[in-house]
């Protein structure tokens, strides 16, 4: 039967609208299955780069605290450093976070808790500089014992 089919199909009107729909059709398909994968890769580097913001961020807000407590430590102003430039790193990550999370409502939920606790940190940070500054170094070693910002740092691990 091949054989007699084999000629039947060269000769045959509809031989090349055939094999030209089926081109077309594999040529979909596969053009499909590209763009399904590129979305699929483009969302998994986002999804690495919020991975990657969110340990910056981490990693700022530590450099923050340590540039507060080397500056208690030592009073000297350099020690502050780390601190005032974790401030504006820490707001950029943050602002990126809540716009790529911002569709999740479970992780945008989570994601402004994370930005409260920050906040919240950077405040406790600059009001034991504040304090530190004024001369009251009882009241900043206090506020730095009371596990203030123990707490905060926790929420943002959560």
């Amino acid at each position: 039967m091949p054989k007699k089919l084999l000629p039947l199909l060269r000769r045959g009107q509809w031989t090349f609208p055939l094999a030209a729909l089926a081109a077309l059709a594999m040529f979909t398909i596969s053009e499909g299955s590209y763009q399904r994968a590129r979305a699929t890769l483009d969302e998994l580097v986002t999804q690495g780069t919020a991975r990657t913001t969110i340990q910056a961020m981490w990693r700022n807000l530590t450099h923050a605290e340590t540039g507060q407590r080397g500056y208690l430590l030592t009073h000297r102003k350099e020690y502050l450093l780390p601190y005032t430039e974790a401030q504006a790193q820490v707001e950029q990550s943050l602002a990126w976070l809540v716009r790529y999370y911002s569709t999740d409502p479970v992780a945008s939920a989570a994601m402004q808790e994370m930005v409260q606790a920050s906040r919240d940190k950077f405040s406790e940070l600059a009001e034991t500089i504040r304090l530190f500054d004024a001369g009251d170094e009882l009241g900043a070693h206090t506020l730095v014992l009371s596990n203030l910002g123990k707490d905060q740092m926790g929420t943002v691990r959560r």
